[in-house]
């Protein structure tokens, strides 16, 4: 069943991650994706991950009022947020999206499948220090938002998933 976003207001659900899924250094996140537009404030947001500190988001989506033309999004908590993009899917169609993660080391960057097929992840933000355990232990995963409800989706999402190991395309 997939989850309508209006991209003005609220969240889906919130969803406890069970204990192998918190503080994750290793990760696959997938989601299949319906863009009608940017969503709530023009950051709308497919996942969003509230930790013991504050937060923090997993995959998001950010259109032109964050970072111009990144597309969706990757995250994740080092020092500093570390951040990777793809380009935005387009609007008004189903796209299936595994992001893959190894934060074993700042030089790994995530692998992101569209559709199945590998494609091409810009570095936007270095990872720096180290992975930031803290900051990573994770209280509720949200979907089509994050805690503070004020940056939702707008389209489709269904179908989402976590894992606590590297996936691959085979």
């Amino acid at each position: 069943m997939a989850y309508d976003f209006d991209g003005s207001a609220g969240n889906i659900g919130k969803f406890t991650p069970v204990a192998a899924q918190q503080s994750l250094t290793t990760l696959s996140l997938a989601a299949w994706v319906w863009r009608d537009g940017g969503g709530e404030l023009g950051y709308g947001r497919i996942l969003g991950v509230q930790n013991n500190l504050d937060a923090f988001e997993v995959l998001k989506f950010e259109n032109d009022n964050a970072d111009i033309g990144f597309g969706l999004v990757f995250s994740r908590r080092w020092t500093a947020d570390a951040k990777w993009s793809v380009d935005y899917p387009i609007n008004g169609a189903w796209n299936h999206y595994l992001w893959t993660y190894d934060g074993s080391s700042t030089t790994n960057d995530p692998i992101c499948y569209k559709n199945g097929s590998s494609v091409t992840v810009t570095e936007r933000v270095a990872p720096t220090g180290s992975i930031d355990n803290a900051a990573n232990s994770w209280n509720s995963i949200n979907l089509g938002n994050y805690s503070g409800e004020t940056v939702t989706w707008n389209g489709n999402l269904c179908e989402w998933a976590l894992w606590n190991r590297v996936l691959t395309a085979g």
